[in-house]
């Protein structure tokens, strides 16, 4: 502790001080020990850095360093973490609301540039299983002429030409979750658009159409996965090349770039998960409403039908509260 004071300002130490016991009895009671000491290297940070921590009541702050390191280490979307905590039960185990939460974090990860596998505030295997360290070892076994081990790619499904021409998919994506407003969700009880799209197309190219139709702005990565429910993380998922060695189980089944509609074997009544952005963890629920054998002229895809407003892809929290 006495290294990480030396790195704040007096005049910021007793607030750093309020900050950290208020994350440590949150990491007691929900975390360990190793996670407690990343949260108080991340208020020391913040301190560092004149985040204005000083301003507002300590809790708010300790919200926001829990946050921020629930987000470099996937802890607040991804359900099959050790320590995964949803982010409402994030807020209420230091006594604010999400809200606060929400905008105290914003400010801490905007000035310490924190993003998903940050090293400075990542769990030691969340280091193991970042896919740029396999990157580096890779790097520095090539150095040495080391064979380094990696997943084989995905095998390239080509299309059967004989099923012949590609069929038309109707398919309904229903927004499940993401960080959406009490107001927000009030007014729109449901957020769907349904898309049509060719079977020759590929699960990219829905990627990009069910992107602009929710009117999204900024690009994250993303998957689809196939399992038994719509974030079944046991089952088959196809992935963004740039994730196809991952390290995460199970292993891709394909890559979007490559996989058609018509590879998949859809039926009408199927449904199956779309993540975007795993910071944010927008989850869509797909289901195939109408498949047509003959496709009519025109732009595919193409959305059809929308029901209930977009969701902003990022909230303003200060005009929120």
């Amino acid at each position: 502790m006495d290294k990480l004071l030396a790195r704040v300002p007096k005049t910021l130490r007793v607030r750093f001080h309020e900050i950290v016991a208020l994350t440590d009895k949150f990491c007691a009671a929900h975390w360990n020990n190793e996670l407690r000491d990343l949260c108080r290297a991340c208020a020391a940070d913040a301190c560092a850095a004149k985040v204005p921590v000083a301003s507002g009541q300590a809790a708010s702050w300790a919200s926001g360093v829990v946050y921020s390191v629930a987000y470099a280490n996937f802890l607040g979307g991804d359900r099959s973490q050790q320590f995964h905590v949803a982010p409402d039960d994030m807020a209420k185990g230091v006594g604010v609301s999400p809200a606060t939460m929400h905008n105290k974090a914003k400010a801490i990860r905007t000035a310490l540039d924190i993003d998903r596998f940050d090293p400075r505030y990542s769990l030691r295997q969340m280091k193991e299983d970042n896919p740029l360290s396999a990157m580096f070892a890779a790097f520095e076994q090539a150095l040495t002429s080391a064979p380094v081990p990696v997943r084989p790619r995905p095998a390239k499904k080509a299309r059967d030409k004989s099923a012949g021409p590609p069929r038309l998919y109707t398919l309904d994506v229903m927004l499940l979750s993401g960080p959406i407003t009490k107001a927000f969700a009030k007014k729109n009880r449901s957020v769907v658009r349904t898309i049509e799209i060719r079977g020759d197309q590929t699960l990219d190219a829905l990627h990009e159409a069910i992107f602009d139709a929710f009117d999204r702005e900024d690009a994250h990565m993303y998957e689809f996965q196939f399992g038994k429910g719509p974030m079944d993380p046991k089952g088959p998922r196809y992935v963004m090349p740039e994730a196809g060695n991952d390290g995460l189980d199970p292993a891709p089944a394909g890559f979007t770039t490559e996989t058609a509609l018509d590879d998949l074997g859809l039926k009408i009544g199927r449904q199956f998960g779309y993540w975007f952005d795993f910071g944010d963890d927008w989850h869509h629920q797909i289901g195939v409403v109408e498949i047509a054998d003959k496709v009519p002229k025109g732009k595919f895809p193409r959305v059809t039908k929308r029901v209930g407003e977009s969701p902003p892809q990022y909230i303003d929290w200060d005009e929120e509260e």
